[in-house]
């Protein structure tokens, strides 16, 4: 009786919250078209710069100081339209971007290549290329207690960790099938967390490359995201349509989150403290807090391009918390940011 109290008042609580107020709007091309996809985005190291990775094969780096709250602006005011402070080009798709956690103008890519590139985002120059994937590199991670260490996930069913000051890759981890996500523990390089196509998650010390430490069984299809909340604990995301949250200490599911449409597409994931973020195929972003297996939160994107008969095929494609706030980034297919403050 007790337990379904509390769970009664729980979700009086979370349905109490307000939704998500948009911020400000950022563009990452000037059109709306299917080839618009953002496909990842993340804070500069002091939240200062945020960039955005996508299927133009560009990188650009906003000034997030510049987020203007549009909401509160008087009618007759013009829309502020936000100009990238850098842009850098690939030669291929860009899938992930992660910035270095102590180098503030660093930045590392992952394309459709199957490249691993380090960028310097205040000259906009590639500084170098890893080039051992042979196929899409789905995933980039740099160490938070280690920024000289990255890892790399592959459709060649690899994972490759990387020293920024070696040219070929120091370990290689083999998979069973396509490796979409990694993630390293928050305060320990040596913890890997791996999410693969085969609907497992592995997880590796990088000392111990012959075999995993724990394999995580209970999606029923692929593993397309991966993000530690804290030491103990880890949140993955399917195109099975739900998220896990797993508890390493026990090396067991402790909540399956469901809410959100994902049955397709890399939709993103990202954490902040106890919630997390991800896309969805009906055009929106899903807010989920650890304790509660439904949505706290529901943000629609705009459909803005009716006229064109292809609202639906928009789809959420990538979040990011700042971190330590509550401003959450929210990019879909078309390749609209919205800058999104939870209230």
């Amino acid at each position: 009786r007790v337990m379904d109290r509390f769970d009664d008042l729980r979700d009086l609580y979370f349905n109490s919250l307000k939704k998500g107020l948009p911020l400000d709007t950022i563009r990452y091309t000037d059109s709306n078209s299917a080839s618009s996809i953002v496909s990842s985005m993340d804070f500069s190291r002091d939240n200062r710069y945020f960039a955005v990775g996508g299927v133009t094969k560009e990188i650009k780096v906003f000034d997030s100081n510049l987020i203007h709250p549009t909401f509160n602006m008087d009618d007759d005011e013009e829309t502020v339209i936000h100009c990238p402070i850098q842009t850098m080009s690939s030669k291929h798709k860009i899938s992930c971007v992660c910035w270095n956690p102590y180098v503030q103008s660093q930045l590392a890519s992952s394309d459709y290549g199957g490249n691993v590139s380090i960028w310097d985002a205040s000259t906009g120059l590639c500084v170098r290329t890893f080039q051992e994937h042979k196929q899409r590199a789905w995933s980039v991670d740099i160490s938070r207690t280690n920024p000289d260490i990255m890892a790399s996930a592959s459709d060649d069913a690899t994972v490759k960790i990387w020293s920024m000051n070696q040219s070929r890759s120091i370990y290689t981890f083999t998979e069973k099938s396509n490796v979409c996500s990694v993630h390293f523990g928050p305060h320990d390089h040596h913890q890997l967390m791996v999410g693969s196509a085969d609907s497992n998650i592995r997880w590796y010390d990088t000392r111990w490359t012959r075999d995993a430490l724990l394999t995580l069984k209970g999606h029923n299809k692929t593993v397309s995201y991966i993000k530690w909340l804290n030491n103990t604990e880890l949140v993955s995301l399917s195109i099975d349509g739900s998220l896990k949250l797993w508890d390493l200490s026990n090396k067991e599911c402790k909540r399956t989150y469901t809410g959100h449409t994902n049955r397709r597409n890399f939709v993103g994931l990202s954490v902040e403290g106890d919630w997390f973020s991800c896309g969805s195929e009906d055009n929106a972003v899903y807010t989920y807090h650890k304790y509660s297996a439904k949505p706290s939160l529901i943000y629609k994107f705009p459909s803005d391009d009716d006229s064109l008969g292809e609202s639906s095929t928009a789809f959420g494609s990538s979040v990011c918390w700042k971190r330590n706030s509550n401003i959450l980034l929210a990019a879909n297919s078309k390749g609209m940011i919205q800058a999104l403050s939870l209230e």
